[in-house]
């Protein structure tokens, strides 16, 4: 289980081994669940790591650490050595830091290759949850992390420990823990859907778009007046969309945008990583956008190997697609979606290039990255509605995206 989002709630459970995380996921409703940090296993009411849940201190050595902690009902969580003024914490080994590597200090009886647990912030604030059987090590985990393009990330239990649930999916396991890393993904908003452009006729319709507004970003007080912060709330909204008229005038498409950031689900719109490339230049803009083309990678990489790769070996700006889905499901930002890309000659300046990772010329796509893959072209498809969807070898000499490429689950 391996799930990138924007959690609008998060918390730490303490079950002392009492609970499994089917019976946490039931008592709870929370969308991801994952195991948390060491705990005594002869003894799971106790745990080992710097450990605070909703202001009750479960563990605490005195020494200081790298953890993540946050506030209770929130999900403003960052990267801490403290637990004074954070109603939650969990502490573990900190593999990543500032986008780079820490020295790990895991122990010998630790290091051994297993099924890992871990959790992560990407730059832009996602977060990243991991919790897989496929067998690794510290280091490679550690490794996978860094090439991910994480900001931050901890290395939490493993082994029998590791167990995760999603919407994307779920690895579970027998073991009870002591503690999990719970996260919320929505809530609904409480006000009427407006069918009429918005004014300021009806205070509980505006209170909707006030609603909406601050599910995108915004900071508005829900008071039903259409007033000067929410109108330019409103046209900031606006003028993400390249095929809305950015005039603060809240019509259907609109709406429809602003309903996208309410539902994180396989029906909704997407959560699009952005990890902190560093460029050979700037991205220059389109003139454009006449087709949406989809390729493969070919192999088996992440987006930030693939921004290195074109950078440092083909000596481009950097990454040349504009959107990477990696075979978990993960949506990745590659140039600005906006920018001309490097990725079919004679159409980058007229058209958005979409990479898959994997080869579909050998392979079959697994279904997490059929439905990401196949969100991304919706949400594409909304804001450039009359481009055209296309395989690259549509319109160049090669094989891309593969003969195992399911281009009409994704694309057709």
């Amino acid at each position: 289980m391996i799930y990138t989002c924007r959690p609008i709630k998060m918390a730490i459970y303490i079950a002392k081994g009492k609970k499994t995380i089917d019976q946490i996921k039931t008592e709870t409703g929370a969308d991801v669940i994952i195991n948390g940090g060491l705990f005594n296993m002869s003894n799971p009411a106790t745990a080992y790591c710097p450990l605070k849940a909703d202001g009750v201190v479960y563990a605490d050595d005195g020494y200081t650490y790298f953890g993540y902690g946050w506030h209770s009902d929130q999900a403003d969580i960052r990267l801490a050595t403290s637990m004074a003024n954070l109603d939650n914490y969990i502490a573990c080994d900190c593999m990543i830091r500032n986008g780079q590597k820490e020295t790990l200090h895991v122990s010998a009886d630790r290091s051994y290759a297993c099924p890992r647990t871990a959790i992560g912030i990407f730059p832009d604030g996602s977060v990243w949850f991991y919790a897989e059987p496929t067998k690794l090590t510290p280091a490679e985990l550690q490794d996978k992390a860094f090439y991910l393009g994480l900001d931050s990330a901890l290395l939490l239990d493993g082994g029998g420990s590791t167990q995760g649930i999603s919407p994307s999916g779920s690895y579970k396991q027998s073991r009870k823990c002591h503690n999990y890393i719970l996260a919320w993904l929505k809530e609904t908003c409480p006000y009427t859907e407006p069918t009429e452009e918005l004014g300021q006729q009806d205070p509980s319709k505006v209170k909707w778009l006030q609603w909406h507004l601050n599910r995108a970003g915004a900071d508005l007080e829900v008071d039903g007046l259409f007033g000067p912060l929410t109108h330019a709330a409103a046209v900031e909204f606006m003028s993400r969309y390249p095929n809305i008229t950015a005039d603060g005038i809240v019509g259907p498409l609109t709406r429809k945008y602003l309903k996208a950031y309410e539902q994180p689900s396989a029906d909704s719109p997407i959560e699009i990583i952005k990890p902190n490339y560093v460029w050979r230049g700037t991205p220059s803009p389109r003139s454009a956008t006449n087709y949406i083309i989809l390729h493969h990678a070919a192999a088996n990489c992440t987006a930030m190997q693939t921004h290195i790769f074109h950078r440092d070996t083909k000596g481009w700006i950097g990454i040349g697609y504009n959107f990477f889905v990696a075979k978990d499901g993960g949506i990745y930002e590659g140039r600005p979606i906006d920018a001309i890309g490097a990725h079919c000659a004679g159409y980058n300046n007229k058209s958005v290039g979409v990479c898959f990772e994997g080869n579909f010329e050998t392979e079959q796509m697994n279904d997490a990255q059929k439905a990401a893959g196949r969100r991304l072209v919706q949400y594409l498809k909304g804001i450039y509605p009359s481009a055209v969807v296309k395989k690259h070898k549509d319109l160049d000499a090669t094989a891309c995206p593969g003969k195992y490429f399911p281009f009409a689950e994704i694309g057709g």
